[in-house]
């Protein structure tokens, strides 16, 4: 009986090891993709701001906020980094969409 016990404690730290593990890769990886999409926003000139919950509630350059899933990241909350990350991407694949859109625009008065 004592050895299952023994057995069963070392899969559930067995297994919550590679959990972490798992996270953590994860989260590097979100961390890249938004650097890279901010990295073509920045290029393009529509680097937007956002509002979120980590920044205190202000708007903040994606810059600013991408350094807050870095800290989070390193404070091993991987969850709170990955969300962050993630909305950082997609702002700024936003931002990159909205350039695009507007290259050939122009005023246009009435005549």
């Amino acid at each position: 009986m004592r050895k299952l016990v023994y057995l069963a404690l070392t899969i559930l730290f067995a297994s919550a090891t590679v959990q972490a593990h798992d996270e953590a890769a994860q989260t590097q990886e979100a961390i890249a993709k938004a650097e890279t999409e901010l990295a073509a926003a920045k290029k393009v000139g529509h680097v937007w701001r956002l509002i979120d919950t980590a920044t205190g509630k202000k708007s903040v350059n994606l810059g600013k906020l991408l350094d807050a899933a870095k800290e989070k990241q390193a404070a091993g909350e991987f969850l709170e980094a990955i969300r962050i990350a993630n909305r950082v991407a997609e702002t700024a694949v936003l931002g990159q969409q909205q350039a695009n859109s507007q290259t050939n625009i122009s005023p246009y008065y009435n005549e």
